[in-house]
């Protein structure tokens, strides 16, 4: 069977890997299931199915109070009364045809779970074959989580399906639906000011499952086909203890890594000390869990403080990018990376502020406030860096120190004794400003990432002085991070329910698969 890598799913996103598993479960050379009872049973499900087999009505000329769902996007499934249901763009209590004097309930029907759904979950059940071409299907099946979300504050794109009476499900972009008793497009919420699209999810399952089934059914061979690599969850892994301290005082966070691969051997965190290979992002949290969750992240506010570290940067070449950055973490959903990322170029899908202290390589070096939304940002390169001049990786550790002032911020990079300082003030504008104002509201959480391949990926930072040299590959070592000025911890403000999401992007910047 045609398999999708763990990266795949993550590239193609969940929708289109969907369709990929799909049409491979209905070639007659990928489909299996094991034949006899478990086959009778599914071959019941589908032919007596009431919902038949998932299948939406495409118009007011059919009953739709058993499927329950309409093909027209703007339709709705309307009761005339206990006998009689349709598809139609509105419907007004009281009203009638004009071939019928009988009124119109009006009632919107909308189903909580997909009958067929439950009727192949059942037959899996009695039947114990988990891994058969129907596991698959039901895999597949974005509707067949069978639970249903009970406030706004949960994604409802999974289920499909609201728990309140009254209630739809509404998309708010690509990767986010909530639902509400009622949306507009073009509204957005008080604390995001993206607007909402407003298509109604209904909770039919669209006739794709029905339809998967049916080839499961019809083309049932000897053996099982395997069921389908699981999308983007569970990856993420605690490295260990990483040690820095504030105002002398010893403290430990954590660092989890959200490997797209198994990084596990590019990840190393002694002491003091983290050694970062090519490929992964970490970030700092505040407990060692196994996996991911929005309440973790370390959050720093280094307004009026001042961050030093040790860096060695020897072994990172051109095209690649060795990053200690913050981001203000977490997006209000998991994103497309499986986590709760989110940065200024939306790599994950997911914007949000972002400080990049360093970005860099043993050529160039850059550091960058952004806005949200502004994927450039307020870039400043270093000058007299790089081989034979006053800071050259290749000849030792650098020490870099930033000082974070009320309305500016300056980055000294000191090496054997000489220095260079990079200085970013009001004329960043809000790039700058939005930075300080999520220090102080929630702080910020670090962030380091190692990435880069050909050269085209890193022109923006290293285009001048590297040519056409593509990534080496190389690894990076921070240590000895000392915070100064006073406790950095800022008052936690809980994550909203709603993501920051935009496809805007300025350059390409850590994208989501860089091995």
């Amino acid at each position: 069977m045609v398999s999708l890598s763990k990266c795949a799913w993550l590239v193609l996103g969940v929708a289109d890997a969907q369709d990929h598993f799909l049409a491979s479960l209905n070639s007659s050379a990928n489909v299996g299931c094991k034949g006899g009872s478990l086959n009778r049973c599914l071959s019941s499900c589908v032919s007596h199915d009431d919902s038949s087999g998932g299948e939406c009505e495409s118009d007011g000329t059919t009953d739709c109070s058993k499927s329950r769902c309409c093909k027209g996007k703007s339709d709705k499934c309307y009761t005339k009364n206990q006998y009689w249901a349709a598809c139609k763009g509105s419907c007004r209590k009281g009203e009638h045809d004009s071939y019928d004097s009988s009124p119109w309930d009006c009632k919107s029907l909308r189903p909580k779970t997909n009958p067929l759904v439950k009727c192949v979950k059942k037959c899996q059940t009695k039947r114990g074959d988990e891994k058969s071409c129907v596991g698959g299907c039901l895999y597949a099946s974005s509707s067949g989580t069978g639970s249903c979300e009970k406030d706004g504050a949960t994604d409802c794109s999974k289920s499909k399906c609201c728990v309140n009476k009254g209630e739809s499900c509404f998309t708010k972009n690509n990767f986010w639906a909530a639902c509400k008793a009622s949306c507009k497009p073009g509204e957005h919420d008080d604390y995001d000011k993206e607007k909402w699209t407003c298509n109604e999810i209904d909770g039919s399952g669209g006739g794709s499952m029905g339809t998967c089934v049916k080839g499961c059914v019809d083309t049932c061979s000897d053996g099982p086909a395997p069921a389908p690599p699981p999308p983007a969850t569970g990856w993420n892994q605690c490295r260990g203890g990483l040690q820095y301290t504030v105002d002398g005082q010893l403290r430990t966070a954590y660092v989890m890594d959200n490997a797209l691969n198994d990084h596990g051997e590019v990840v190393k965190v002694s002491g003091n000390a983290i050694t970062l290979g090519h490929g992964p992002r970490v970030y700092l949290s505040s407990r060692c869990d196994k996996t991911i969750s929005p309440d973790m992240f370390l959050k720093l506010n280094l307004m009026g403080k001042t961050m030093e570290y040790d860096l060695d940067l020897s072994k990172v070449g051109c095209g690649c990018n060795a990053a200690f950055y913050f981001v203000s973490m977490p997006a209000g959903v998991r994103t497309e990376c499986s986590d709760y990322y989110c940065d200024a170029n939306a790599v994950c899908g997911s914007n949000c502020a972002e400080l990049d202290i360093q970005e860099g390589n043993t050529h160039a070096w850059a550091t960058t406030p952004h806005n949200a939304y502004d994927g450039k940002g307020c870039e400043k390169r270093a000058d007299n860096y790089g081989p034979g001049k006053t800071i050259d990786p290749a000849r030792g550790p650098i020490e870099v120190k930033t000082v974070f002032h009320a309305d500016r911020m300056e980055t000294v990079l000191t090496q054997n004794g000489h220095g260079i300082s990079i200085h970013h003030d009001s004329s960043c504008g809000d790039n700058l400003q939005n930075i300080w104002k999520d220090m102080g509201a929630t702080g910020m959480v670090p962030t380091f990432s190692n990435w880069g391949s050909g050269h085209k990926n890193m022109d923006w930072l290293d285009d001048d002085v590297c040519g056409n040299q593509a990534c080496n590959y190389g690894a990076f070592t921070v240590s000895n991070i000392r915070i100064t000025g006073g406790d950095p911890s800022p008052h936690i403000l809980p994550p909203s329910p709603s993501s920051r999401r935009r496809t805007f992007r300025r350059r390409r910047r850590r994208t989501a698969v860089e091995v």
